[in-house]
C-alpha cells in the first residue's frame, strides 16, 4: 500500500464484493460509502476475483482480505507467481512500481499499474523493457473512463475550434495531475507539440502552463490540501463547458475491466502515445 491510496480496497470489492461490517473500518470512508450506492452482486465485475493480497503490513493485509473477501494473505509478492493469472499493483507511488512490477512482469504475468506509472520517460521506457510483451503490461488514469469527462462529438461542434483547456485536481501534482489530464489527452488531438511552458509552485499550489504547436493553451493545477474536485474546463472559440469527475467506482471498474480485456484478448489496449505524452508533462511539471 502506499500512502494516501485506498485502492487495495476499491479495486478488490469491485472484482469481489465487500464485507460491509469490516469495510466499515476502511481507512478510506468514501470507499464504503460510494460501494454501499451499488447493487450487489450484480455490481461485481464478472469473470475476475482477486485471489490473493500482500502489503507491507500483515495486519493491513488480513484487514483488507476480510473486507473484499480475498482469500489468501501473501508472505511476500512473489509467493504470488504461479497462483495468479495476473497483478494489481494497486499504488500510486510511481518511484517503487519497478521494484515491485519487475518480478511479475519478468515471469511474464500481466500487470496493472495504477497511475502514473512514472514520473519519466526514462522511467517509463525502462518498465516498459521489463514486459515480456506489449499485452502483459496495462496502466491508466481511471478518469480516462469515467463517462461524465467524455467530450462528446456534440460538445465539439458547440465549443468549435478548441482555444485553451483549465485543469485542476486535489492534491500533489506528482500522483493526481494526471487524473484531469489524461482524459483531456485522450480526447483532445490538437495536443500535438509542446512550444513553450512555465511552472508555477506557490505554496500548495503546483501548476503548470504549456502552450501547444496547435495554438491551444493549457494551464493544469494541483491544489494541494485546498479542496477541490478533478475537473477541467474547455473553451472552444463559441462555447466553454466544465467537466466535473463524480464516479469513482464506475471509473475503476471500467478500468479494470479493460485490464482484463486485455488479458483475454492479447490486444495491449494501452495508448502508448498518450502514456508517453502524459509522464512526459508530468516530468515538465515536477518543481526541481
Amino acid at each position: 500500500m502506499s500512502e494516501g491510496n485506498g485502492h487495495p480496497y476499491s479495486w478488490s470489492a469491485i472484482c469481489n464484493g465487500y464485507d460491509e461490517r469490516s469495510m466499515a473500518d476502511c481507512p478510506f470512508p468514501v470507499i464504503p460509502e460510494y460501494l454501499k450506492e451499488q447493487e450487489w452482486p450484480e455490481a461485481r465485475l464478472p469473470g475476475v476475483e482477486v485471489t490473493h493480497v500482500w502489503t507491507q503490513d500483515p495486519a493491513a493485509s488480513a484487514h483488507v482480505a476480510r473486507s473484499c473477501n480475498i482469500r489468501v494473505v501473501a508472505s511476500a509478492p512473489e509467493d504470488m507467481i504461479g497462483a495468479v493469472d495476473a497483478i494489481l499493483l494497486a499504488r500510486d507511488d510511481a518511484q517503487n512500481h519497478a521494484r515491485f512490477a519487475a518480478p511479475f512482469l519478468k515471469q511474464g504475468l500481466p500487470v496493472y499499474i495504477d497511475k502514473p506509472i512514472a514520473h519519466s520517460r526514462r522511467n517509463l521506457d525502462a518498465l516498459r523493457d521489463l514486459a515480456t510483451s506489449e499485452d502483459r503490461l496495462f496502466t491508466c488514469s481511471a478518469m480516462r473512463y469515467a463517462p461524465e469527462l467524455t467530450i462528446s462529438d456534440e460538445d465539439f461542434d458547440v465549443l468549435g475550434e478548441i482555444r485553451h483547456i483549465d485543469i485542476r485536481v486535489p492534491k500533489d501534482w506528482e500522483r493526481y495531475i494526471i487524473h484531469g489530464l489524461e482524459p483531456v489527452v485522450a480526447q483532445v488531438e490538437a495536443l500535438d507539440r509542446i512550444t513553450d511552458h512555465v511552472v508555477l509552485c506557490s505554496g500548495n499550489y503546483h501548476g503548470l502552463e504549456i502552450q501547444w504547436a496547435s495554438g491551444v493553451s493549457m494551464s493544469l493545477r494541483a491544489f494541494g490540501a485546498t479542496p477541490t474536485g478533478i475537473a477541467f474546463r474547455v473553451f472552444g472559440e463559441k462555447a466553454n463547458k466544465l467537466y466535473e469527475f463524480r464516479n469513482p467506482f464506475g471509473a475503476f471498474k471500467s478500468a479494470i475491466e479493460t485490464f482484463r480485456d486485455q488479458i483475454r484478448t492479447g490486444h495491449s489496449r494501452v495508448n502508448w502515445t498518450d502514456v508517453e505524452k502524459i509522464v512526459e508533462i508530468i516530468e515538465l511539471g515536477i518543481h526541481r
